[in-house]
This record gives C-alpha cells, sequence and structure tokens, in this order.
C-alpha cells in the first residue's frame, strides 16, 4: 500500500514540474497583454503575421507601419478608393480575402496563419469565440470618436504597439496627434469674434443629406469653431443627429461646410428646397466648402486633423496665413500613412463650394 502511494506522489510531482517548466517556457515565449474589454490574452514575444477585423483595425495596423505583418485582410479592404489608406498602401488589394467586413471568417483567417488577430467594434463573448475557433490570440481594439475619446484611442496605439513591437512608432503618432491639436488650440485660443458654421451632409451608418450634422463635430472643436449644433444643444453626443430645416433658419450660420461623403444628398437636399439654402447667410456670401468625409468603416483620424486644419484656415484666414492646405495635407497624410496621396484623389474636399452646382 505505501509503495503504491510512494508511486503516486511520485506521479503528481512529476506532473506538477512538467507543469512548472511548460508555463516557465510558455511565459519566456509570450507577453501577456489586457485588451481594450480589459480580457488577459497570452500573445507571442516574437509577432511576425497579423489581421485585422471589424472598422478600422487594418487602417491601425497601417497607421502602426505594419504592412509588412499583414497577411489576409477582410472583403471589402483594398477596394474602396474613398478611404486613404488604401489608397496609401495598393498592396493590400492584392492579399489573400479572409471573409466579409465586421469580422471575417474563422476558416479563411486560419488559412493565412496569423500569430495575432487584432479585432474592433465587439463584444467579450465574440472575441472569446473567435480565439476558440482559430487558436489564434484575438485581442480587441478600439477606434473610437477623436475629439472626447483621445485617451482611448491612444492607449489603443499603445496596445498594438507593444504587441508587434512598434512603441517607438505608437509614441510618435500620439505625439504628433497631440502637437497638431495643441498648435490649433494656441493659434485659435483668443480669437473674439468667432463667425457661426455649420457642418453637413455628416454620415454615420451610411451617406447623409444635408441636414445630418454632428453636434461634437471634431474638427470644429480642434478649430475652437462657434458650431451652431452645439450652441443650442450642449449633449455629449459624438455621433451624427438629424435636424429641423426650420434650425437652419434661426441658427444662420456665416459658414456652412459639406461632408463629401453625403455631397450627392446635400444636392437632393437643395433641389427640394432651394429657397431655404438661399435664405442663409452662408450661402449668399458664398461661404459653401467641402471637407473630407472621414467616417469610412469608422474613423480616418488623419483626416480629422486634416480638416480641422481646412476649417480653421478658412474661417480665421489671419491666423492661418503662413499655413498653405495642401501641404499640411500632405505633412499629415506621409506622418499618419508613410506616404503621400495625390490630391486629385479627394475631388471636392477642401475647396469651396459653387452653389450654382449644387
Amino acid at each position: 500500500m505505501k509503495s503504491k502511494l510512494a508511486i503516486l506522489m511520485a506521479f503528481l510531482l512529476l506532473l506538477q514540474l512538467t507543469s512548472c517548466n511548460s508555463n516557465k517556457k510558455a511565459n519566456e515565449n509570450t507577453l501577456l497583454v489586457i485588451d481594450r474589454l480589459g480580457r488577459e490574452i497570452h500573445v507571442p514575444k516574437k509577432v511576425d503575421r497579423v489581421v485585422g477585423l471589424g472598422p478600422g483595425s487594418l487602417r491601425t495596423l497601417l497607421y502602426m507601419d505594419a504592412l509588412a505583418l499583414i497577411v489576409g485582410v477582410e472583403q471589402n479592404e483594398g477596394r474602396d478608393m474613398t478611404r486613404p489608406y488604401n489608397l496609401a498602401n495598393p498592396e493590400i488589394s492584392e492579399l489573400p480575402r479572409i471573409g466579409p467586413q465586421h469580422g471575417g471568417e474563422a476558416e479563411l483567417i486560419l488559412r493565412v496563419r496569423p500569430d495575432v488577430i487584432f479585432l474592433s467594434f465587439t463584444t467579450m463573448a465574440n472575441a472569446d469565440a473567435l480565439q476558440a475557433k482559430t487558436g489564434v490570440p484575438v485581442v480587441v481594439i478600439e477606434t473610437p470618436e477623436m475629439a472626447v475619446e483621445q485617451d482611448e484611442l491612444f492607449d489603443t496605439l499603445k496596445l498594438v504597439g507593444r504587441i508587434i513591437n512598434k512603441n517607438e512608432r505608437a509614441n510618435a503618432l500620439i505625439s504628433y496627434i497631440k502637437t497638431n491639436i495643441e498648435e490649433l488650440e494656441e493659434r485659435t485660443r483668443n480669437i473674439t469674434s468667432k463667425p457661426k458654421v455649420y457642418i453637413g451632409g455628416v454620415s454615420y451608418q451610411g451617406a447623409r443629406g444635408f441636414y445630418s450634422t454632428q453636434i461634437n463635430y471634431p474638427p470644429f472643436i480642434f478649430a475652437n469653431a462657434k458650431n451652431v449644433a452645439s450652441e443650442d444643444n450642449n449633449s455629449s453626443e459624438v455621433k451624427g443627429v438629424s435636424i429641423d430645416k426650420e434650425k437652419l433658419l434661426i441658427w444662420n450660420p456665416d459658414f456652412v461646410f459639406v461632408d463629401e461623403s453625403g455631397i450627392n444628398l446635400v444636392k437632393e437636399d437643395y433641389n427640394s428646397n432651394p429657397t431655404l439654402f438661399h435664405s442663409l447667410n452662408a450661402v449668399k456670401k458664398d461661404q459653401l466648402f467641402c471637407t473630407f468625409g472621414y467616417n469610412n468603416y469608422s474613423t480616418n483620424y488623419e483626416m480629422v486633423l486634416a480638416n480641422s486644419w481646412y476649417i480653421a484656415k478658412t474661417i480665421y484666414p489671419d491666423a492661418f496665413k503662413d499655413i498653405t492646405i495642401r501641404e499640411k495635407l500632405n505633412e499629415i497624410l506621409t506622418t499618419f500613412l508613410g506616404r503621400n496621396i495625390s490630391l486629385d484623389a479627394f475631388k471636392h474636399s477642401f475647396n469651396k463650394l459653387d452653389k450654382s452646382n449644387l
């Protein structure tokens, strides 16, 4: 009996030692991270192959200078040429497809053998399920609104940087964003006479018309602009909202900006009620401009900054005499995406709109 007990104890001790050695080896080869949902995940210390699933995930990897690590993309990626990161990285159109947008397909993901899967706009249950199906660490990231959720954005950049060994890149990008916002604030802080501004055609869950706006429109916040929609509503809402037509007549903005993503619907709104448009001071005084539609499969952050500089220079020309929008746009695109993009791709954006062509 004692002999059997001794053998059993020895066997259990051997199992414990084996487990300890296995855990030690795992700890030597993996990194414990906490993703944006608070999940603890062990990822390889050396990551050579990644995929980004969900709105903004691939874009985040490209911001982080990780093109060489990306081994597959969702069906829609690389084909929508209204997204600057697609224009700057034509190589991604040649990568294997790993399923539809908003999460891909487990079987197709496995075929490209990623070391880590980055996933956005998901739940803990869905992330755990994908990890169980693939056996690949799934790290949930955030691609939040830029003006009031900056910390969340910066935390995502740091998290991705830690996993793919791009800490310096994360810090450089965060510093660049902060510097731009601080300079815009410095240039506009003491301007006392601020014209009233309105942004129409703001997209959310698809293109929208002229009466779609944003109470907390980040470029207006960064440019210290007097947004008529927020003057009338102090909500913290960050998504687009629809307003009553009569509101515009009451607000009567001095400058009107149109989000290019909604420009065709704005034209339809104009044709259905041209009298309203021509009653606005901005239209009467030919102060109608077009901004880039940056809400496209989540936020194109570089274009938020580009719009901010364009709007600031438009409404406060004296404070931005030394700024050339073309040069500033080139700088921003190169910093975020590593490459410049032909401005011909932006069509109406960063230009004055001819009201006669609406």
